[in-house]
């Protein structure tokens, strides 16, 4: 799932635990920041803490190609999925969705 470094995103992660519990499955986050500056938000610490509390797991990347960073993470986890669609990028954000919904 992707999550933007905001505390609001943390009702996305309170989502997709309880999609993951129906399912019986386990999940993770990951946050994919741009610069080593950027990783140390304070919305992190509260977005770690939530993933954690409903037992996923929290991951904070630093790289300038978030695409290619989750690839990379997905990767070092064997039997995991991660589907990819790169969108323009909007200001202040990502240009990349996670989600089976559009751009």
């Amino acid at each position: 799932m992707r999550v933007a470094a905001r505390e609001r995103d943390t009702a996305l992660i309170q989502r997709a635990a309880r999609l993951a519990k129906r399912l019986n499955a386990d999940f993770s986050v990951v946050h994919v920041a741009l610069t080593p500056k950027a990783a140390q938000a304070a919305a992190l610490t509260m977005l770690a803490e939530t993933s954690r509390t409903l037992q996923g797991s929290f991951t904070v990347e630093v790289d300038p190609q978030p695409a290619k960073a989750l690839a990379r993470i997905a990767l070092r986890r064997p039997g995991r999925r991660l589907r990819l669609k790169e969108c323009a990028r909007s200001p202040g954000g990502s240009g990349l969705n996670l989600s089976r919904s559009k751009c």
